[in-house]
């Protein structure tokens, strides 16, 4: 095949890989909130580290920042007062976007971008509470607003970065994707 051919269903790949994870990003937050068990889990944020890990930064970032909104205006979670959902578009932009540049530049060590992608995003959230929150009448201590979110959600980082490297390392060697080109 051409190069150009290579590119185009490399691209096309990452596309369906983007509706697909944006798909899980709205639908598994139900299940896991019909269970009393969305805060804790961050069902949310499992999608957007897998396809942060597998495709390039701007179809992350993208897919990230759009899924928060998108299942707000659809099931009413997270919800848009408080600007939870915007909050968290900045945040899961950020884990989408940061995942893929350390997967590619960490020579695809999946746990050490994913370690580095949730800081980030978490960092960005704080930012984001900072810099927008005040301009949606949302007046709270950033780092309390960060910390709280971290400690209800400390179940779900830890069951995300037990498995999720497994499962990108399992993909990569059963051959369902690649390695990671320099993007």
């Amino acid at each position: 095949m051409s190069e150009t051919t290579d590119d185009q269903l490399r691209a096309a790949r990452e596309l369906a890989l983007g509706g697909l994870f944006g798909a899980l990003g709205i639908a598994l937050p139900l299940a896991f909130h019909a269970a009393q068990l969305g805060k804790m889990m961050l069902p949310m944020h499992f999608p957007i580290l897998i396809l942060g890990l597998l495709v390039r930064p701007a179809i992350a970032g993208t897919v990230g920042a759009i899924v928060p909104l998108l299942s707000a205006l659809l099931t009413g979670m997270p919800p848009l007062a408080p600007p939870t959902a915007i909050m968290m578009c900045f945040e899961l932009a950020a884990l989408g976007a940061t995942a893929s540049v350390l997967a590619s530049r960490l020579r695809w060590n999946p746990w050490a971008a994913s370690v580095g992608a949730i800081l980030v995003a978490r960092t960005v959230l704080g930012l984001a509470v900072i810099a927008v929150g005040p301009l949606l009448g949302f007046r709270v201590s950033a780092f309390a607003y960060v910390a709280a979110a971290v400690v209800a959600g400390l179940p779900g980082i830890i069951i995300q970065l037990a498995t999720i490297p497994l499962l990108i390392t399992w993909l990569r060697r059963v051959g369902a994707v690649g390695t990671v080109r320099a993007r």
